[in-house]
């Protein structure tokens, strides 16, 4: 009897520890780190429900510029009008000037589908004053 209780036993912990490796690796192969990691990230509150998030995994550079997604959230936007703001950018890290290349406004409405805003920020540059949500975003990615 003392031999088939030890050989149950070695026989348990391999198949553990080869369960235990097939699960590592199998989720090392499926799963993709970047979800995990994409997180909206505060930048900004004015303390009146107005706040600025950064798209953790919308940040690209490329060369001198950063590439970034913002959400501005409005909870006293007026009926039928955008309270979520998804906003793209494109920042100068030398000199903090940034322009935003895409801007969408959602609704949250049945009746009413979102807004384009883009036009009314084609052509416009902007500076990244400290202060500012733009200087906290020039100073986090920038610096």
């Amino acid at each position: 009897m003392q031999p088939k209780k030890s050989a149950l036993v070695v026989a348990t912990s391999f198949t553990s520890l080869f369960v235990r490796m097939a699960a590592l690796l199998s989720a090392s192969v499926i799963l993709s780190p970047l979800p995990a990691l994409a997180e909206k990230i505060p930048v900004f509150s004015d303390g009146r429900l107005n706040e600025i998030f950064l798209e953790s995994a919308s940040v690209r550079y490329k060369g001198k510029f950063v590439y970034f997604q913002t959400e501005k959230f409005n909870m006293f936007a007026g009926y039928e009008k955008p309270r979520l703001m998804v906003v793209n950018h494109v920042m100068d890290c030398e000199t903090g000037n940034w322009q935003i290349t895409r801007a969408i406004g959602r609704v949250f409405s049945y009746t009413t589908p979102d807004v384009d805003l883009t036009s009314e920020f084609q052509g416009k540059t902007f500076f990244a004053e400290p202060g500012t949500a733009s200087g906290i975003l020039y100073k986090t990615l920038c610096r």
